[in-house]
C-alpha cells in the first residue's frame, strides 16, 4: 500500500492536530505539522510500510522531534451492497522529543494518525 498524501488526523500523546503529507517521492516524505507551522521531512519504506520523519519547528535549524511508525489499513463492511466502503489508513508508532517538551523521564511519546479514503 502506498503512503497516502493529504491531511491526516494525528494524536500525539493526547494532543490532536493535522499532519499534512504533501509529497511521497522515491521514498522521501515531506509535509507540515503543528498547524502548518512546522516542516516534516523523512522516509517511507514501501516494503515494510514504515515511516520515519523529523520535525523542524519554526526558525530552528535542527530537528526537534523524531517520529517512527508503521502503516496498516482496515475497511469496515459496506453498508449497502455495491457501495465501496471507506478504507481507513492508520500510522502508529512513537515520537521522541529531541528538544521541545523533552525531559529525562518523559521524552518518548506514542502517536497515531488516520486518514479515510474512498
Amino acid at each position: 500500500m502506498p503512503l497516502q498524501t493529504g491531511t491526516w488526523t494525528i494524536n500525539i500523546s493526547g494532543y490532536v492536530d493535522q499532519l499534512l503529507i504533501t509529497s511521497v517521492a522515491n521514498g522521501v516524505v515531506s509535509g507540515k505539522l503543528y498547524g502548518g507551522n512546522s516542516d516534516i521531512t523523512g522516509f517511507w519504506d514501501e516494503d515494510s510500510q514504515r515511516i520515519t520523519f523529523t520535525v523542524l519547528h519554526g526558525i530552528r535549524t535542527s530537528p526537534t522531534q523524531l517520529f517512527e511508525g508503521y502503516m496498516f489499513s482496515n475497511s469496515p463492511p459496506p453498508l449497502l451492497i455495491g457501495v465501496p466502503a471507506l478504507v481507513i489508513f492508520t500510522l502508529s508508532g512513537y515520537a521522541e522529543g529531541l528538544v521541545l517538551d523533552a525531559t529525562a523521564t518523559r521524552h518518548v511519546f506514542g502517536w497515531y494518525a488516520q486518514i479515510g479514503v474512498d
